[in-house]
């Protein structure tokens, strides 16, 4: 019996290190260099912060460049936020800079959720604009393109960010996340830049409409009330353009001083829609180009 539980796990580890080995083979080189890239870093707050920046390829410190800030997902880690999503490739291709910072225990303090970084109260806010700071006097920066990007937990604090800081970002893009819980919701009251949602029809973190405790505790406003109070604080009409196409649909709604838009990948659960770990060939999901062409039409660039 002992002998053939050893077998057994010989077995699993040899087909782990096979798959180890396609998905490191399916990278990009940007990819891998992500994976030993050296981190910045700084002290904010009485904590030493640390981020990752990755420039385009054909990178010219003569040309100033949008800037595309993504914050991970609770449990993760910059680098997978680089590595799922796909967003360096992207930057590679359409010339842009885009930056990884790294959440405190792997959390982000969005107010209402998550982790070490929320019940401590850790500044994330104060700590995103000093990174931003620094980037602005290590690279050139557009001040005038510059993004921001969350994923889940990470959802919540863009969303804390654009309205905080709304001189800062020129658009957002918030992904399976809500505006708050169940205890409250994130105040709106000064942001105007575009905004784009993404959402999963089989999210159970954040279902598109039935609120409700995921297995983790997590209590997420659902998707159609967090974009409802988003309309309202915005001043959008009912006025929209809907979108249909065969892995998404949704709608893009006109507002007094900004627009936004969401939309709802079919048959996804909660994960950056076409996540790479599922799909490591394909190195630029849908889900992100549709978030960067969002903005370059919002800014006319």
């Amino acid at each position: 019996m002992k002998r053939v539980v050893v077998i057994l796990l010989a077995l699993l580890a040899f087909l782990l290190l096979v798959l180890l080995a396609v998905y490191i083979f399916a990278l990009t080189s940007t990819d891998r260099s992500a994976i030993l890239h050296s981190k910045s870093s700084l002290h904010h707050d009485g904590y030493e912060r640390t981020y990752r920046v990755v420039t385009s390829k054909r990178y010219d410190n003569s040309i100033d460049y949008p800037l595309v800030v993504m914050l991970h997902g609770y449990n993760d880690r910059g680098v997978q936020m680089q590595l799922y999503s796909g967003m360096s490739n992207l930057g590679n291709e359409k010339g842009f800079i885009s930056v990884y910072p790294d959440g405190l225990n792997r959390s982000w303090n969005g107010e209402f959720c998550c982790g070490n970084s929320w019940k401590r109260n850790v500044d994330d806010v104060g700590f995103i604009s000093e990174m931003i700071k620094r980037i602005k006097k290590d690279y050139s920066i557009d001040a005038s393109r510059v993004f921001v990007a969350g994923y889940s937990n990470g959802g919540l604090l863009t969303q804390k960010l654009l309205n905080d800081n709304p001189e800062i970002f020129a658009g957002g893009a918030v992904v399976m996340s809500g505006i708050g819980s169940d205890e409250g919701s994130l105040d709106i009251d000064s942001s105007r830049a575009p905004i784009l949602f993404i959402n999963g029809e089989n999210d159970k973190y954040v279902p598109l409409n039935q609120q409700h405790e995921s297995k983790r505790g997590f209590n997420f406003t659902p998707a159609d009330t967090t974009l409802d109070k988003w309309k309202l604080a915005y001043g959008c009409t009912n006025n929209t353009a809907e979108v249909d196409e065969e892995q998404y649909y949704g709608s893009v709604y006109t507002c007094e001083e900004s627009v936004i838009a969401r939309y709802v990948f079919k048959d996804t659960a909660h994960a950056w829609p076409q996540w790479r770990l599922s799909n490591p060939f394909k190195q630029i999901p849908e889900s992100s180009r549709l978030i960067w062409d969002f903005w370059v039409d919002q800014s006319g660039n």
